[in-house]
């Protein structure tokens, strides 16, 4: 609460794997989220598609695929949001993405499509704008399986 993230490199307010709830995000401020290399969603378009470590073969991602740098990454619904403002973003201001099942340290941790079948907690009077591409996203969950043939990509 009452916090200000200013020129943060990837995600600045990350609610990251998809098992995190009842959490209260009230009253902050993100500004200037740019791309990082930490993590392969805080990758600008350049980066995700020259640092590929991770697909399979020869695979080169597309430049829809390249765009998800955060302000406010939320992988849950079952958390608060009130009073926010996102401005500035490289790609996207509020990301709400609901994962089918928990990523990370949390996989195994919530029966899977937990996240995509639950309410959407309170989100009151936030604001997003300036920001590279969209205000306010709400999408299905980042990948979770491995890159193969048939799912080349990452993530």
């Amino acid at each position: 609460q009452d916090t200000v993230g200013y020129d943060t490199l990837g995600h600045c307010y990350f609610i990251e794997d998809g098992v995190e709830q009842r959490n209260v995000l009230d009253h902050n401020l993100g500004l200037v989220t740019r791309a990082g290399t930490l993590l392969p969603t805080d990758r600008d378009d350049n980066m995700c598609r020259t640092m590929r470590d991770a697909v399979y073969g020869d695979y080169v991602p597309s430049t829809s695929e390249c765009r998800a740098v955060t302000t406010f990454w939320i992988a849950h619904p079952n958390n608060i949001l009130t009073n926010n403002a996102a401005a500035g973003s490289l790609h996207t201001g509020i990301w709400y993405i609901f994962h089918r099942e928990p990523t990370g340290p949390s996989d195994g941790a919530l029966p899977r499509y937990q996240a995509e079948r639950t309410p959407l907690g309170r989100f009151y009077n936030n604001r997003a704008h300036s920001n590279g591409i969209d205000g306010l996203m709400i999408d299905e969950g980042v990948k979770t399986t491995q890159p193969s043939s048939s799912k080349p990509e990452e993530y």
